[in-house]
């Protein structure tokens, strides 16, 4: 069986969708370098240490961070609280702040916020600049896709993404070679050649139905094989039974599948 492959980004995870996202991290940048201060805590790991991250969800409970009902798993909670911190690079695996995350939480308590840089944006907002930059997704060993990188190039080219580009098209360029042919694809829509709907078939379904077909093939000849070892398949049956079998793999039509299972079970 192929692997599985994924075929667009992957930005964050639930942690990413919270209302005042910026002020919630730099507040829980604050409440993580306290909680490792604390001198019971200042050893301790968090990789596969539930004891130690259901501390730190009680922690946040107790400075008034989350105000629902206890979670039914609070260790689990915990990660999924901070896991937005270490996607952004504000915090290790271990929930240590790093230099970034020391950065940022400096700002915030200072309120310094002066533009005085590249951008000349707010201090804070040219800090989670530099960090989104940094994110990717991994795709193969080979091919790894910045997506902020990826949208600076596009922006570059095209000037201007539409909503239905930014939403649709954009997170299906997973490599250089895909990148620049989304910058022709979106020329070509816009020149009225093709739709965003003919891209997304090329781009997303052509594959998925290629891994289909080629697991499909591998386990029905995994199966003649097997027939023609055991001698329980004759000729004339196996020359029907791969002639159905091409026509599946050509027309990806159900019946034909249903035929095929049907000729698989006489021939056993």
């Amino acid at each position: 069986m192929p692997a599985y492959k994924r075929f667009c980004w992957a930005l964050g995870t639930t942690s990413f969708r919270t209302t005042e996202f910026n002020r919630k991290i730099e507040l829980q940048l604050q409440l993580l370098k306290e909680f490792w201060e604390l001198p019971q805590y200042q050893n301790e790991l968090w990789s596969a240490n539930e004891g130690i991250q259901e501390a730190y969800y009680n922690f946040l409970k107790e400075k008034e961070f989350i105000e629902d009902r206890d979670a039914p798993r609070k260790a689990k909670d915990a990660r999924e609280k901070t896991s937005g911190l270490v996607d952004l690079g504000l915090i290790t695996d271990e929930r240590r702040l790093t230099e970034a995350g020391e950065a940022l939480l400096k700002i915030a308590t200072s309120a310094d916020f002066s533009a005085n840089n590249l951008l000349q944006i707010p201090a804070d907002s040219f800090v989670y600049f530099k960090q989104m930059t940094k994110l990717y997704n991994e795709f193969d060993e080979n091919n790894v896709a910045r997506p902020y990188i990826v949208l600076a190039y596009l922006l570059q080219e095209l000037g201007e993404l539409s909503k239905e580009e930014f939403t649709y098209l954009l997170p299906l360029t997973t490599s250089a070679d895909k990148t620049k042919q989304m910058v022709q694809n979106i020329k070509d829509i816009r020149g009225g050649k093709k739709s965003i709907d003919d891209v997304i078939v090329h781009l997303l379904i052509v594959p998925i139905k290629e891994e289909w077909k080629w697991s499909l093939f591998q386990d029905i000849w995994a199966i003649i094989c097997f027939l023609t070892m055991k001698k329980l398949i004759v000729f004339s049956l196996l020359l029907i039974f791969i002639s159905t079998l091409l026509q599946i793999l050509e027309e990806e039509n159900l019946c034909l599948i249903i035929l095929l299972m049907e000729q698989t079970v006489s021939m056993g």
